[in-house]
């Protein structure tokens, strides 16, 4: 009897030992599946698979070299533009001439009408003058219900410190602008510049992204013209800001850029979702002349990089002709002496920087871009 006992004893201690270790090995499996899981979850995360989606400007004045075959790459194709007045949308201005033409070409596609507003006292002008808008923006609709395009981007460009009355101008103008839009179902697309969080640029971006689809940022011109040489948007920085925002590069006492691509995307994306932010290559550069002192002699020359590479490549032969990519800005410089024996700094984005930048968007769940310009490269 005895024995009998024992010997269940030992059965009975064998099935809880067998049956611990089988549950602890389940635990451990599910343990295992669910750090597996969340690792693979923060991979995606960190690096997720997006398949880019690439739009295109067309500027009026390139029109006339329109590409059928090649433009069906684009996700969208933007037509650059139409312009207003004081009398509503400009209707013998070479954008709306050149606006068959552009029709003509891209029929089928998923296209997009420009609102060019470049001038800055026009547009305050404007801005002021709710009647004014009101024929604007009928007139905007007319020409996009009559084109069949999809939507309508709004490029409107001040150059003016951020005061109140004029964040709550453009805040209502955009309101209203895409009320009327949505009413008729076209989508509304806005350009805002790159730099907005860095110069304080007046748009009060929580207000707009109420009404804005899309935003499409600017990422191109942070080197202006008509300053000192630098990148066309430096990828990194990794300095500290400069003393001002309104300052930009100028008001940065220890060098470097004062700001960055990285920082860009950081600033927006606290702002806007990711899936509602475009982000806009500027395919050219800027040849600046400089004096003795290393300073601008005058603004700077637009180049595209299609007149860049024909100038530049593959060889140079000018004076002194150095030509290197820069590691922060992922940019290409180049520097050469010109027959008065002046010295010259070109910068530009290229395909090859642009891609870098385009990387780390996909890194941060961005997959939308696009290009300024057609024809340029």
């Amino acid at each position: 009897m005895r024995k009998v006992i024992l010997i269940g004893i030992i059965l009975l201690t064998g099935f809880l030992i067998f049956g611990y270790f089988r549950v602890r090995s389940d635990l451990l499996e599910d343990k295992q599946s669910i750090n597996e899981q969340t690792s693979t979850q923060q991979a995606q995360k960190n690096n997720p698979s997006i398949d880019t989606r690439e739009s295109i400007f067309v500027p009026y004045w390139s029109v006339n070299d329109l590409n059928s075959e090649k433009l069906v790459q684009y996700e969208k194709v933007i037509y650059f533009g139409v312009s207003a007045k004081g009398e509503g949308i400009d209707r013998e201005e070479s954008g709306f001439i050149a606006l068959p033409g552009f029709v003509q070409f891209t029929q089928g596609q998923d296209t997009y009408l420009t609102l060019r507003m470049l001038d800055t006292e026009s547009n305050l002008k404007i801005l002021e003058d709710p009647d004014l808008q009101e024929k604007i923006i009928a007139d905007l609709i007319d020409i996009t219900d009559q084109n069949r395009f999809d939507g309508v981007v709004l490029d409107l460009e001040l150059s003016v410190l951020p005061f109140g009355d004029v964040k709550e101008n453009i805040s209502m103008f955009v309101s209203k602008l895409s009320e009327e839009l949505h009413e008729r179902d076209f989508t509304f697309l806005m350009t805002i510049y790159g730099d907005k969080y860095f110069r304080g640029r007046p748009y009060d971006i929580n207000r707009l992204n109420n009404h804005v689809d899309e935003f499409m940022i600017m990422a191109y011109d942070f080197h202006k013209s008509y300053g000192e040489p630098g990148p066309n948007f430096p990828y990194s920085d990794n300095v500290e800001p400069p003393l001002s925002p309104l300052l930009g590069k100028e008001g940065n006492t220890r060098g470097g850029y004062g700001y960055d691509f990285k920082q860009m995307i950081e600033d927006f994306t606290k702002d806007v979702p990711t899936e509602k932010l475009t982000v806009v290559f500027g395919m050219f550069g800027y040849d600046w002349t400089l004096g003795k002192q290393g300073l601008p002699l005058k603004q700077a020359a637009a180049l595209s990089l299609s007149a860049i590479r024909a100038r530049f490549y593959p060889e140079c032969d000018l004076i002194s002709c150095a030509i290197q990519v820069d590691e922060k800005s992922k940019e290409t410089k180049i520097s050469y002496i010109d027959d008065e024996g002046n010295k010259h700094q070109v910068w530009f984005e290229d395909e090859n920087s642009a891609q870098k930048k385009i990387d780390y968007l996909n890194e941060q769940g961005i997959g939308k871009v696009a290009y300024w310009a057609w024809g340029y490269w």
